[in-house]
């Protein structure tokens, strides 16, 4: 995959993750995308290894493994020879919104993580929409200026 679609995946990881942040600041009902995060590590490593590692192990493979997930399924904006990288961006980013909110409870992960009713749920698939807009618009610039 070109180095510029992974840009744009970066971008839109990146958007999500400070989205998620900023939510959290300004709303009791916001999801806790992150405590998701921190959850499955936690719940691969018991299951997998048996251990239960450090919380600043947990914290920064959550972390890193967020960013580096949602990179690639943004940079999948910019496959092809795509008319309009954005809107593939913001409907990638509607169907990673919507498998958490419906998936995470299924999973057994907490539903506070996926946001607090409606209103948080909606929070949660409008930051994964947000995160994929942006990538797709990452990748439109990128494109014009080649």
């Amino acid at each position: 995959m070109a180095a510029s679609k992974m840009v744009s995946g970066l971008v839109g990881a990146a958007a999500v993750t400070g989205l998620n942040y900023l939510g959290q600041r300004i709303s009791s009902q916001a999801p806790r995308l992150d405590e998701l995060g921190r959850q499955a590590v936690r719940k691969t490593s018991r299951n997998v290894a048996g251990t239960q590692p450090s919380e600043q192990t947990v914290q920064a493979t959550a972390l890193g493994g967020d960013l580096m997930t949602n990179s690639m399924i943004y940079s999948l904006a910019g496959v092809g020879r795509a008319k309009r990288p954005e809107m593939r961006g913001l409907l990638a980013g509607v169907a990673m919104g919507a498998a958490v909110v419906l998936l995470a409870p299924m999973l057994g992960f907490g539903k506070r993580t996926t946001g607090i009713g409606p209103k948080g749920k909606a929070m949660a698939v409008g930051q994964y929409a947000l995160g994929g807009l942006a990538a797709g618009l990452t990748h439109r610039v990128q494109r014009s200026l080649m």
